[in-house]
């Protein structure tokens, strides 16, 4: 999510996943086979109470062509300052094939946390906190936060 592990009050958050299609080979009766596994659903609780299913993985503002804080169609707004625990699970599709053959569709989707289902994972945990800036209280700098260090600074 950007900005880089905490946001400001009424501003939008720009959440992304980078989880793409995940290719799993193996053997099966002694033949080569491989599982493809497509994301198709991403499906954000944003610790706040609110919660919502995306089509799209999203993108950093960078890659869209947007400033900090432009509303994206995965963007998220925070009304109050607070730590929140972000929770993302992921909808794949699945496919099957022997050889090199084409790849045959299974019925149904799976739904589990990212850091389960592929790899790299989307975010460093399947449970993440985020810190809420406001003037009364500052970025975090130098802080713990989605398993790195992240340094931010308010925006005037």
């Amino acid at each position: 999510m950007e900005p880089d592990g905490w946001v400001v009050p009424g501003l939008d958050a720009n959440f992304y996943s980078v989880v793409g299609q995940q290719l799993v080979p193996g053997t099966l009766l002694g033949q080569p086979a491989t599982v493809q596994f497509t994301p198709i659903g991403w499906h954000w609780n944003y610790g706040d109470g609110s919660a919502v299913v995306r089509g799209t993985k999203g993108a950093t503002w960078a890659a869209q062509g947007l400033h900090e804080f432009d509303r994206t169609a995965t963007s998220h707004v925070y009304q109050a300052e607070g730590e929140y625990v972000i929770r993302l699970t992921i909808d794949f599709r699945a496919a099957y094939r022997f050889g090199s053959g084409g790849f045959v569709p299974i019925a149904g989707t799976i739904t589990c946390p990212p850091t389960i289902c592929a790899s790299p994972s989307p975010v460093p945990r399947p449970c993440s906190s985020i810190v809420i800036a406001s003037p009364t209280r500052p970025a975090p700098d130098a802080r713990r936060v989605f398993g790195r260090t992240a340094v931010g600074s308010q925006r005037q």
